[in-house]
């Protein structure tokens, strides 16, 4: 009887927690749709402002910044007869999510931006690597390439600014490491903490927005790993001072990861405001990140899922005096190049050219 019992008792249990796992994934599903229509009924929010905005003030272009807004720009600009421009700020179908996208919806999508990337009078993005590929995809002319580079009115920080050392009571004896950005899933961040177990005189900060419940996430790691004397979380700070801030730390970071093929061809923000802070840099080895660094010798690149390879390259860029003072000195080399003054030249005569 009692082995009756135990084996009816152990039946129902497999009984209930099947019934809960088909719960969760109940939940799940219902979720997922619940997701699909809140982003769906947005758009159409936005879709509908927009037109009732655009259509009582008719222009002579219609600018569209990504995917998104292209197709309430091209309906506009025919409406009125004017001059369209996408401006693909990155690989819009390839680009970072937490979910991998519904392949019908990505279909669509894609369908979507080849109807519509045709049907414009000038395309504009951030780097060759994507104006190589939507020309490709689409087979349309070359995008013009208009880099997110920062003014120089800014600052080119060349004079010893400690605002974040100070900040943060870095101790002088640390290299103080600098991660500036959005703080998020994929962008390599957690293999960089991991990272600094093999650099015991570094100081890892991140300068940026990010969730409270990813940067607990990320301060399990910390903890986890002994660093919580040598990470720091600081800002957001505004951006007319990202370039002073960034001025006070010896070596900016970019470990963002191969999540997806925007990413992989990804020229951040980041990289040109170090180089405008006048600080040596070391980035994932990815085509336009290698690009910058090699040509300019600034810096050197690493393999954003290895924490051994990154400390390889922090280690690399300070080993060496000399040659991190050259680095330093080379962006200044760099920041003549890479800055807004010279890429919205670029911009200015696209609009000349259409107008």
């Amino acid at each position: 009887k009692n082995g009756d019992t135990k084996v009816a008792i152990r039946n129902e249990d497999r009984k209930l927690r099947a019934g809960r796992n088909v719960i969760r994934v109940f939940q799940q599903r219902f979720l997922g749709i619940l997701t699909l229509f809140h982003k769906l009924f947005s758009f159409v929010d936005y879709y509908v402002r927009s037109c009732r905005v655009v259509t009582k003030h008719p222009a002579d272009i219609y600018h569209a910044n990504d995917l998104n807004t292209l197709p309430i720009a091209w309906w506009v600009a025919r409406k009125h007869g004017a001059k369209l421009v996408y401006d693909s700020h990155e690989l819009y179908m390839e680009k970072n999510m937490l979910r991998p996208p519904n392949r019908i919806i990505k279909f669509l999508v894609g369908r979507l931006e080849a109807f519509l990337i045709r049907r414009t009078n000038a395309v504009i993005t951030v780097n060759e690597s994507i104006a190589d590929e939507l020309s490709r995809r689409y087979h349309v002319s070359l995008p013009t390439v208009v880099m997110n580079a920062p003014s120089r009115t800014n600052g080119i920080v060349r004079s010893n600014v400690n605002l974040l050392r100070e900040a943060l009571n870095v101790r002088q004896d640390y290299r103080l490491l600098l991660y500036s950005g959005f703080i998020t899933f994929n962008r390599g961040i957690e293999k960089m903490i991991q990272s600094l177990t093999y650099l015991p005189d570094c100081y890892l900060v991140f300068m940026g927005y990010g969730t409270e419940k990813y940067k607990k996430q990320l301060l399990k790691i910390i903890l986890q790993s002994g660093l919580e004397s040598r990470v720091a979380f600081y800002g957001p700070v505004p951006s007319d001072d990202v370039i002073r801030y960034a001025a006070g730390a010896d070596l900016g970071v970019a470990p963002i990861e191969n999540s997806c093929l925007s990413y992989y061809y990804c020229s951040p923000n980041k990289v040109f405001e170090y180089i405008n802070a006048g600080l040596a840099v070391i980035a994932s080895d990815f085509p336009e990140l290698r690009k910058v660094i090699y040509k300019h010798d600034i810096g050197c690149t690493f393999d954003p899922n290895d924490p051994h390879d990154i400390a390889r390259a922090v280690t690399y860029v300070f080993e060496d005096a000399e040659r991190w003072r050259r680095m330093k000195q080379n962006t200044l080399a760099a920041s003549q190049c890479y800055n807004w003054e010279n890429e919205s030249e670029k911009l200015i005569n696209l609009y000349k050219a259409l107008i």
